[in-house]
């Protein structure tokens, strides 16, 4: 299996879900980067070294053995149990199940205000149409929800990284004169200092990231593009990170204080992108929660035609329409 030939095409689609998963509407925003890495100043790119390295180290691993070992890891969760045993396993399947329905509720309630925000529309109806895409998206199957998640990763990208760019052409200070100020800034922060902020960003993402990193080896050709996508992945992640930061850094005393940090930048440097912001929140949520909700159907579903799949998706529906 390790020899066998790598199709590119595929690996760019599967890191494009790599990246549509991590760049949610936490990442859109700016918010994440801000918490956790620019509010540090210089030290905020050591913590993202330290995130990326646990992030490899962990996807690579959990990659490889889902295809490794896929015709024994019959369902996602099976993973887990694979590394804490069975009883140990079942436990920390459903306590992941219950973070990730918690995630895709406030997920989905905060499609909901965006699109209240931006266009006016009833919360109900904004998390209504989110819903209604998403079971639709997760009824058609896995191999439709790699290839719609592999183009969305790719604009997240672009978009994202586009406002950094031009934002660290036009930044009002250079990066070691912003990171001082940002060391001072009244801004949220993840942690006590640049470390506990790192660590605790990782673990947090580590555990949420167990579907997309089961998905991703199960789907790729074989054991040897597992692990390629589990590198370009984060490689892109990274890239894209150690860009915005830099635009962050050096454009901190405009976003002192400001929630929708990219929006700012975005207004301030390029304002056509601006228009098409909530519509990149919306891309955000929706590439994030379809991973969700496909890991949770997985795990009360048999088989692709399975009927329980639709009954899981409609009572899904209804939760998450009764609690946003």
């Amino acid at each position: 299996m390790e020899n066998e030939a790598v199709s590119v095409k595929h690996v760019l689609s599967l890191t494009g879900v790599y990246c549509a998963f991590h760049m949610g509407v936490g990442f859109a925003s700016g918010q994440e980067m801000m918490q956790f890495y620019s509010a540090y100043g210089i030290k905020g790119f050591v913590g993202l070294a330290v995130s990326m390295v646990m992030f490899c180290i962990f996807a690579y691993n959990i990659q490889s053995v889902s295809k490794r070992e896929e015709k024994i890891l019959e369902k996602p969760h099976d993973i887990v149990m694979f590394y804490m045993g069975v009883k140990a396993g079942r436990i920390f399947t459903y306590f992941l199940l219950v973070a990730i329905c918690g995630s895709s509720i406030l997920k989905i309630s905060g499609a909901g205000a965006a699109l209240e925000e931006y266009f006016g529309l009833p919360n109900w109806l904004g998390r209504g149409v989110v819903l209604a895409v998403l079971a639709i998206t997760v009824i058609l199957g896995l191999e439709k929800l790699i290839d719609i998640m592999g183009v969305l990763g790719p604009i997240i990208i672009v978009f994202s990284v586009t406002i950094a760019v031009v934002s660290i052409a036009k930044g009002i200070d250079s990066v070691s004169s912003g990171a001082k100020i940002a060391e001072a800034a009244e801004v949220t922060r993840g942690g006590a200092n640049w470390l506990i902020a790192a660590v605790k960003y990782s673990t947090s993402v580590i555990v949420a990231s167990l579907p997309i990193w089961t998905i991703n080896g199960r789907m790729s050709n074989n054991l040897r593009e597992a692990k390629i996508t589990a590198v370009s992945g984060l490689i892109a992640l990274t890239a894209a990170c150690v860009t915005m930061i830099c635009a962050q850094i050096m454009n901190i005393r405009i976003l002192e204080g400001v929630q929708i940090l990219n929006l700012v930048l975005a207004k301030a440097y390029v304002p056509l992108l601006a228009i098409f912001f909530s519509f990149i929140i919306l891309i955000g949520i929706y590439g994030s929660s379809s991973t969700d909700t496909w890991y949770i159907l997985e795990k009360f579903t048999k088989d692709k035609r399975d009927n329980k799949k639709i009954y899981s998706v409609i009572v899904i529906i209804y939760a998450l329409l009764l609690f946003s």
